[in-house]
């Protein structure tokens, strides 16, 4: 899973940081004043908590009051996760998975492929 993280962005450039199809997701009044912190996961498949884990591993102290991540769809796990450090998580598709079901649906995807 590819991501790309951003510290301390201004909120009057964060956008150019977003591919474009990401950023009628994230919109101008849900940011408050001060720096942002982003984490774009570009790939076009549910992120894991897993892998939600390894990008915020990357970011030591976080001080940015604006914590935006953005994908195309997060299990549950996740997003949960996310929200608590308080990321406004924005993602292109609504479905809900947990990472038990989403892992479990693949292996049996495999098994009878």
């Amino acid at each position: 899973m590819s991501f790309t993280i951003h510290r301390h962005l201004d909120s009057s450039k964060y956008r150019s940081c977003l591919p474009p199809r990401f950023r009628a997701l994230v919109r101008d009044r849900d940011i408050v004043s001060g720096d942002i912190a982003m984490i774009v996961f570009s790939d076009k498949s549910f992120i894991l908590s897993s892998h939600v884990r390894k990008a915020l591993d990357g970011l030591e102290d976080l001080t940015e009051p604006n914590r935006i991540a953005v994908g195309h769809n997060f299990t549950r796990e996740g997003f949960e996760f996310l929200d608590a450090l308080g990321f406004r998580v924005c993602l292109e598709n609504g479905s809900v998975w947990t990472d038990d079901e989403l892992k479990r649906t693949r292996r049996n995807m495999n098994v009878t492929a």
